[in-house]
């Protein structure tokens, strides 16, 4: 079995009544990398971005933003064929 870490982003925003705009306007963080983020991919994830939305959100355990998914489960989620 393969793994995969996925960011909850989009749970976290919607549980917050928070919009990715907002949050890329409160972090400096770019808009684009906020959506891919939001979208579950983590190729533009670092350290910095991680904390900076943790902080930004309130976030303590950062289970609350990230899991390690089957990255056969992942990929059904996200509609791709691996």
């Amino acid at each position: 079995m393969l793994i995969r870490l996925r960011v909850k982003l989009k749970e976290v925003l919607r549980e917050k009544n928070l919009t990715e705009e907002k949050l890329a306007d409160f972090t400096l963080i770019d808009l684009d990398v906020i959506t891919k983020l939001a979208e579950g991919y983590t190729e533009h994830l670092t350290v910095e971005d991680l904390e900076m939305i943790a902080t930004t959100l309130g976030i303590t355990d950062i289970r609350e933003l990230l899991e390690l998914v089957d990255i056969d489960d992942f990929s059904k989620e996200q509609g791709l064929l691996m």
